[in-house]
């Protein structure tokens, strides 16, 4: 899906986080499809949502690292971390 491997940096876990967010919640995905997280590390912010997947497999072959930044992370309408 074109995100961003093994960098650390905020700017790289915002983008790698945003674009998991697009694709989970704008592709086409169909029943028995895959996405594959290739064997690399993934940095990205957390807030990580996804709606109306059915039977679709998300396959970690590398690592997520969600970041420890909780000031950067996405809130609620209550000033609640999303998760």
């Amino acid at each position: 899906i074109g995100g961003v491997p093994d960098s650390g940096l905020l700017d790289t876990a915002l983008k790698n986080g945003r674009l998991l967010n697009q694709t989970l919640n704008n592709a086409t995905f169909l029943p028995g499809d895959v996405l594959v997280f290739p064997n690399k590390t993934f940095h990205m912010m957390g807030g990580i949502i996804a709606d109306d997947l059915d039977s679709v497999t998300i396959s970690f072959d590398g690592t997520v690292v969600l970041s420890n930044d909780l000031k950067h992370w996405p809130r609620d309408g209550g000033n609640r971390v999303l998760e």
